[in-house]
């Protein structure tokens, strides 16, 4: 996955090989290195688009995915219950942050 991981960015930051724990074909999800909580990752479309409407469906849909199996390996890494909060971030890229109550 190394070659693949040289190839993301984050706005102008490259994402290394270690911060990836997600890659499918449409969506990468990154491990927030300024965490808010425990648990607080990114997910991001593999092509940047500006607004969240400008996914396709195929990309669209596995955004949504990715939000579910991410959800799911929180509540078990935490042992909690997981909650969303989605953001659209002003680097083309759409993303979740996770966190929990």
């Amino acid at each position: 996955m190394e070659n693949q991981a040289e190839q993301f960015f984050f706005e102008r930051h490259k994402i290394k090989d270690c911060q990836i724990f997600l890659q499918r074909k449409n969506v990468i999800g990154i491990i927030n290195l300024r965490p808010l909580t425990d648990g607080h990752v990114l997910l991001c479309t593999i092509r940047p688009v500006r607004r969240m409407f400008e996914l396709n469906e195929e990309e669209s849909c596995a955004f949504w995915l990715a939000i579910q199996e991410v959800s799911v390996m929180i509540e078990d890494i935490y042992k909690v219950f997981v909650s969303f909060c989605l953001h659209l971030q002003p680097v083309w890229k759409c993303y979740c942050n996770s966190g929990w109550s």
